[in-house]
């Protein structure tokens, strides 16, 4: 006998013998609700009705996966992170900050001492946050601001009065 398969998308495929659709039933490529058509017969039948191929059921997309390990825990967990969370940083952020530090610095009086105050600040926001260069960020941050409360210091002695 010769059969046909036709998928939830009107596609054919055959005609194949009984072995054939056998096999595609077990690579899961014949489910339960795939119309087959006997092509002697011209009748069109659900997968699961055909007895010849020994009940058709639901692949089961989980049957193979591992179960997850033995550390495993759900959200939320105690230490306030996110299995599989990235990792992001916020190191470059406060270099952009600490780079406009400096320029503020340079064109303003004190500006430059707001800017990398506030850059000490989200360096520590970054540290409470977990981010895995917390402790980087706040050396560079506090390194910016002292270089650049020197510089003002200097600045603001060698300008004029105005």
């Amino acid at each position: 006998m010769q059969y046909s398969v036709t998928d939830k998308d009107g596609n054919q495929y055959g005609p194949v013998d009984l072995i054939t659709l056998k096999k595609w039933v077990q690579e899961g490529r014949v489910l339960p609700d795939t119309i087959v058509t006997d092509n002697l017969s011209s009748t069109n039948v659900a997968a699961s009705q055909m007895p010849e191929l020994g009940g058709v059921r639901p692949i089961n997309p989980y049957e193979n996966v591992a179960a997850p390990p033995s550390s495993f825990s759900q959200y939320p967990r105690t230490d306030g992170e996110m299995p599989n969370q990235s990792k992001k940083t916020r190191l470059w952020a406060i270099l952009f900050w600490l780079g406009l530090g400096v320029l503020a610095a340079i064109f303003t009086r004190s500006g430059g001492l707001i800017v990398s105050g506030w850059n000490i600040f989200d360096a520590f926001k970054a540290k409470s946050e977990k981010d895995p260069n917390g402790g980087l960020c706040i050396g560079v941050a506090v390194g910016g601001f002292l270089l650049i409360l020197i510089w003002t210091i200097f600045k603001n002695q060698a300008a004029p009065n105005s």
